[in-house]
């Protein structure tokens, strides 16, 4: 059952991939799909012979199941409006909350007599040839790995996001609009620009500063893909017991930002404290996946 357990939450953290591709609040139709998409893993799991318990266990579970998810998109789309302050903690807490129902499901207590998952696949791995290779005698790593690296995905980058917003270390985000710190009396007490090399040299240099501060919706989006990439190398290198090759991911990334790190200080610090949330996150998950095998297979 606990083979099962991890398959069900893999398919949860594969579902909510697609709802992260952009910055802001998941939409209404990606969080729709993520719950069609986990009922329909789910049903096709649960041994419906059970009796009168599984039935009602089943009605009980589309209930919940959709509030849930309605609570995320809710939650997320309110978060946004008061700020996006608590926007990745909404997100944590939906991914914990599905990924325990996951577990609460494959368990015997539910009674609604979850299918193995080995044996689920066997049976149906003719019409997808992957699961043939995960109903085998190593299917059960297989599960348990994937369960890391999914973690190491989305929900690791809502995890460092929300420490560094906490910390308020998040760049600013370029936009059309006049930069939060500069109060609109402050343009309007720039003089205007003539033919006076002095002011306008003076303008070009307020303007400079400014802009060094700013990162974009595009870099920010850039960063957290980079951000994945760079966990997903850690973790294969740390069970791998590569850890020398760490240093030469890190080597890499700070040389890409070598110029930003060196004329900015506010953004030096978001960068290494985002570098070191993401080395220790998937440093740890790495540590956890031979615990996981050990304890759960």
């Amino acid at each position: 059952m606990s083979t099962t357990g991890f398959a069900l939450a893999n398919i949860i953290l594969i579902s909510r991939l697609p709802a992260f591709v952009e910055n802001g609040p998941v939409k209404k139709h990606q969080v729709f799909f993520c719950w069609i998409f986990q009922l329909i893993s789910f049903f096709t799991m649960v041994n419906w012979m059970g009796g009168n318990l599984s039935v009602w266990v089943g009605i009980i579970l589309v209930i919940l199941h959709g509030g849930i998810h309605f609570a995320w998109w809710w939650s997320e789309g309110k978060a946004q409006t008061n700020g996006g302050q608590y926007l990745h903690l909404c997100r944590i807490s939906s991914a914990l909350v599905l990924i325990l129902l996951a577990f609460t499901l494959a368990s015997p207590f539910t009674g609604l007599g979850v299918y193995d998952f080995k044996e689920w696949a066997l049976v149906h791995q003719y019409w997808f040839f992957p699961l043939k290779i995960i109903g085998s005698s190593s299917g059960g790593h297989i599960l348990i790995t994937l369960f890391c690296l999914l973690l190491c995905t989305n929900e690791a980058t809502s995890l460092i996001r929300f420490f560094i917003e906490s910390l308020k270390l998040k760049p600013n985000k370029k936009s059309s609009k006049a930069p939060n710190d500069i109060q609109p009396a402050s343009l309007e007490s720039i003089a205007p620009i003539d033919n006076s090399s002095l002011e306008n040299n003076a303008n070009a240099e307020l303007m400079q500063k400014t802009e060094n501060r700013l990162v974009d919706d595009q870099e920010y989006k850039f960063g957290r893909n980079i951000g994945i990439l760079e966990r997903l190398a850690i973790f294969f290198f740390v069970i791998n017991g590569q850890y020398t090759a760490i240093a030469f991911v890190l080597t890499a990334k700070s040389m890409a930002r070598f110029k930003e790190l060196d004329n900015d200080r506010n953004f030096a610090e978001y960068f290494l404290l985002g570098t070191m949330l993401s080395v220790v996150t998937a440093g740890l998950l790495a540590l956890l996946e031979p615990y996981f095998q050990k304890v759960f297979l």
